[in-house]
C-alpha cells in the first residue's frame, strides 16, 4: 500500500484535526494518560485558526483509497510542528512518504537543520531517520504537564543547493 501524498489545500483542515485527535486519543494511549490526552487535543471543535496555521507552512497530507490518514508541516525555519498519522495505518508508508517530502522541502529551503519536539510515540520514528534528543522537556498543557522530547537532525546539504547560496 502506497499512499497518495500531496500539498494541504485548506479544505483538508478538517480531516487533518481528526487525525490529530485520533493519534493523540488511540494512538498514544499507551504513553499517555486519558487526562494528558485530554489536555494535548481537548474533544472540541477545530479551532478556527487551524486552517490558516497548516497553510502557513510547508504542509503535506497523506491518502490512502482517498480518505486523508496523515499529515505533515514545516516551518520555514526548520521546525516539523506537526507530524500525524491515523492509528490504523502506524507502521505502514504513510509517515515515511510524509517525512520524504518535508525532508525534500527542507533541501529545497536550504535548511542546515531540522527540529521537533516529539512525543514518547513519534521519538522511535525519528530516531531511526538519524534524529538525536536535544533535551527531554515537560510541557503543560490546559493545566497538565506532559513530557516529550526536543529532537533536531543536521541535514546535508546538497552540492546543487550550495551552489544556489554561493550566487
Amino acid at each position: 500500500m502506497t499512499p497518495f501524498v500531496r500539498r494541504y489545500r485548506d479544505f483538508d483542515a478538517p480531516a487533518c484535526y481528526e487525525i490529530f485527535c485520533r493519534a493523540v486519543h488511540v494512538g498514544a494511549a499507551q504513553y499517555y494518560s486519558e487526562l494528558q490526552r485530554n489536555a494535548w487535543a481537548p474533544h472540541t471543535k477545530m479551532p478556527e485558526s487551524w486552517p490558516l496555521e497548516l497553510a502557513e507552512q510547508a504542509c503535506w497530507v497523506a491518502s490512502v483509497e482517498q480518505k486523508l490518514v496523515g499529515f505533515f508541516s514545516l516551518e520555514s525555519d526548520g521546525h516539523l510542528s506537526l507530524a500525524y498519522v491515523a492509528p490504523e495505518f502506524r507502521r505502514t508508508a504513510v509517515a515515511a512518504e510524509l517525512y520524504k517530502k518535508i525532508t525534500e522541502d527542507a533541501q529545497r529551503l536550504v535548511l542546515a537543520r531540522l527540529f521537533t519536539e516529539a512525543s514518547h510515540l513519534a521519538r522511535p520514528f525519528f530516531e531511526k531517520r538519524g534524529w538525536h534528543v536535544t533535551a527531554p522537556e515537560v510541557v503543560m498543557r490546559n493545566g497538565v504537564e506532559i513530557e516529550r522530547f526536543q529532537m533536531a537532525k543536521d541535514l546535508k546539504l546538497r552540492s546543487d543547493s550550495l551552489a544556489k547560496c554561493q550566487v
